[in-house]
């Protein structure tokens, strides 16, 4: 571990225990929940392979909703089925926003995609784009004319790799990217593999363990370890080939077909 990184560490966690030692120790109506640690809380205890596993132990424990402290940042689990319809359909409104990390801010300027943007009209305007556009019965009934051609590509390259080991989750995985390109694009584009592997690093980086998203009191660790530097490389990069698509798409006009695909009508609506 180099030295840098090393003092950092030190460095938060005398920072974390002079902010729990400081912080008022006022009893508030939480829902039960097992004993937390001192400036960790509940981490340790969902730090495993199978945190579900976990959760519905502690459930069992303590009752269908349950409060865990996860670092800095207070949780509440709910695991019945009446309370998340109560949640997340009843009351939608009062838990329909979820904090921003420096990652999400950085890939997704200033955090303005679907699944990172605050409830709004802005948000509606997408829900509503991706709703009709995307996901109703009638688009994927469109696209099935891709499926169909990509699932025929890959069984012909199967057939003729017959009696020699291939791999099938490579295949399958670039199928499905394939197809997605070309629901959202109307074609497959010049670069896909590229586009493919950074959106792939861009998942990976924002499922990461992140010290920052439990102690948001820390973000300046993104900082002082090189993190926010490697990530805004990574999205300058991801820009620069999103920049090629729309210049590639608006050149292209509409596909060979005439059938009206996502980014027509995200272009549309600028």
């Amino acid at each position: 571990m180099q030295p840098l990184t090393i003092v950092s560490l030190i460095m938060a966690s005398l920072f974390l225990f002079a902010c729990w030692a400081l912080s008022p120790k006022t009893l508030k109506n939480f829902p039960p929940g097992p004993p937390k640690l001192p400036i960790i809380g509940n981490i340790h205890q969902l730090k495993t392979s199978t945190p579900h596993r976990v959760l519905r132990t502690l459930a069992k424990k303590y009752g269908p909703i349950i409060y865990l402290q996860l670092g800095q940042v207070s949780t509440v689990v709910v695991s019945t089925p009446r309370l998340a319809r109560e949640i997340l359909k009843i009351n939608d409104i009062c838990f329909d926003d979820r904090p921003t990390s420096t990652a999400s801010r950085i890939f997704f300027y200033n955090a303005q995609d679907i699944g990172w943007a605050p409830c709004g009209e802005y948000w509606r305007q997408m829900k509503k784009i991706c709703r009709l556009e995307l996901l109703s019965a009638k688009k994927i009934r469109s696209f099935s004319s891709i499926r169909e051609e990509e699932v025929s590509n890959i069984t012909r390259v199967f057939e003729s790799k017959a009696g020699t080991p291939v791999n099938f989750t490579e295949m399958t995985v670039e199928m499905v990217n394939n197809v997605i390109c070309k629901a959202t694009l109307g074609y497959s584009y010049k670069d896909q593999a590229t586009l493919i592997e950074l959106l792939l690093d861009v998942l990976k980086t924002l499922s990461a363990f992140n010290l920052a998203s439990y102690y948001p009191r820390l973000q300046f660790l993104n900082v002082i370890l090189g993190k926010k530097a490697k990530w805004l490389k990574m999205h300058k990069k991801l820009d620069a080939i999103l920049e090629d698509v729309l210049k590639e798409h608006r050149a292209r006009g509409r596909n060979n077909n005439h059938q009206e695909d996502l980014l027509d009508v995200l272009l549309g609506r600028c």
